[in-house]
């Protein structure tokens, strides 16, 4: 008998090599697809990490940008368009800081925007973050007087009218005066006679910026020429003029904001007998200079300064009225309490500054001076004898000019964007 050797079970064999071959494959894919997956996962929480972090990084630059302004009552003129910020390390990535006034210049006035833009990056993640800034627009608190010094006051004069705040960034001191007007100060309040009230220890009024609030003006200002002033005694003379938007004697043109610029070049300067309906600026100015006599005087732009000095002066006024004699103070274009004709002595005018005066050094007054309000970064003297008669205008308060107003910058509603980034 012949046996012959059964081959069935080398197929069966085969069949289960290859079914197990291919399910290892098929469970190796998964494995394999499993782990990309997850690294895949793991990069993009990495990358999504990274970009929140990146954005966070951003809005600090955001932040000390907005410091940096609050810190920093001249950072106008400290810092110009552009970086602010370079790059610079924080955490595990970098910060940078832009900013842009989009009106001009940085310094180009105080109630301009600010943009600021921070960029933030981590590993391959950028983001930027972009903020609009506005200027709050509030007053400055000397607006709420008749007059601030930021340094002390001295003052042997009369002070009037009563129930309006006279403020001293310093002391107040009287010497045989009377201060109808109430008294305060940040340090004491001595002397006689005070007949309103009296607060010492008082907080300290703000006033402008006085490296910034001139550029605010010659900006939009005519130039006068020093020159072009007859000198008396190496003295210039503004005298037995009228000046305003449509009248510029002393040639250069005029300003429909009349707004005029004299760079005194440390040289004296007397302001007599004369109209001015405008705001005259005088830059480089010494405390030689000075407004005398008889001067009728109101900004032509009604919330408007009439007078800025960029140095001392001395104000030695008269109450005798201003009389025409050989200039006509009221000609067509520059009308008095609606009068206004060709002839020269037809009028008498009020000898009084009404409106606003600011002096970036020191003020010292004597005669009898009429000044709406006054406002000096340097201290305020008066003489035994003379007096000194201010009339409060809230025009100032509630509409400030241009360099009157808080550097406060809030953030603008809805101004917020994403420039970079998910």
């Amino acid at each position: 008998m012949i046996f012959k050797r059964s081959t069935t079970s080398r197929p069966r064999r085969g069949s289960a090599f290859l079914l197990i071959l291919g399910v290892t494959l098929a469970v190796t894919a998964i494995s394999l697809g499993a782990i990309t997956v997850v690294r895949s996962q793991m990069k993009y929480s990495d990358s999504l990490n990274d970009s929140a972090e990146a954005r966070m990084y951003a809005l600090s630059a955001i932040e000390l940008g907005r410091y940096m302004v609050y810190a920093d009552s001249s950072w106008r003129n400290n810092h110009s368009n552009g970086t602010w910020i370079a790059t610079q390390s924080i955490g595990k990535g970098t910060y940078s800081l832009d900013a842009l006034n989009p009106n001009g210049a940085m310094n180009n006035s105080n109630t301009d925007p600010l943009i600021l833009t921070g960029t933030g990056s981590k590993g391959f993640a950028t983001q930027k973050v972009q903020v609009t800034l506005s200027s709050a627009g509030a007053a400055l608190t000397c607006l709420g007087t008749v007059a601030t010094a930021g340094g002390g006051i001295t003052t042997s004069a009369t002070y009037s009218p009563a129930s309006k705040i006279i403020a001293s960034g310093a002391n107040f001191t009287a010497s045989s005066a009377t201060v109808n007007c109430n008294a305060e100060a940040v340090g004491s309040i001595s002397g006689s006679t005070f007949r309103g009230t009296q607060t010492p220890s008082a907080t300290a009024r703000t006033l402008p910026n006085a490296s910034t609030i001139f550029s605010n003006y010659t900006s939009i200002g005519t130039t006068i020429s020093y020159g072009s002033l007859p000198s008396t005694s190496g003295v210039a003379q503004f005298s037995n003029k009228l000046l305003s938007a449509t009248v510029n004697p002393f040639g250069g043109g005029t300003n429909s904001s009349g707004v005029y610029v004299i760079d005194c070049q440390n040289s004296p300067i007397n302001i007599t007998g004369s109209r001015i309906v405008g705001t005259l600026v005088l830059l480089n100015c010494p405390s030689s200079s000075t407004i005398n006599g008889s001067v009728n005087w109101t900004p032509f732009t009604s919330n408007y300064p009439c007078l800025l000095v960029q140095g001392s002066i001395t104000i030695n006024m008269s109450s005798t009225w201003l009389a025409e004699s050989t200039v006509n103070f009221n000609p067509s274009g520059t009308p008095y309490n609606g009068i206004s004709n060709s002839t020269t002595t037809d009028l008498n005018y009020t000898s009084a500054i009404q409106g606003l005066v600011y002096v970036s050094g020191n003020v010292s007054t004597s005669g009898s001076s009429s000044i709406s309000m006054l406002m000096v970064s340097g201290s305020l003297s008066s003489v035994s004898g003379s007096t000194v008669t201010f009339a409060y205008s809230s025009t100032y308060q509630n509409n400030p000019p241009p360099g009157f107003t808080s550097s406060k910058m809030d953030i603008s509603s809805l101004s917020w964007k994403q420039i970079v980034g998910p």
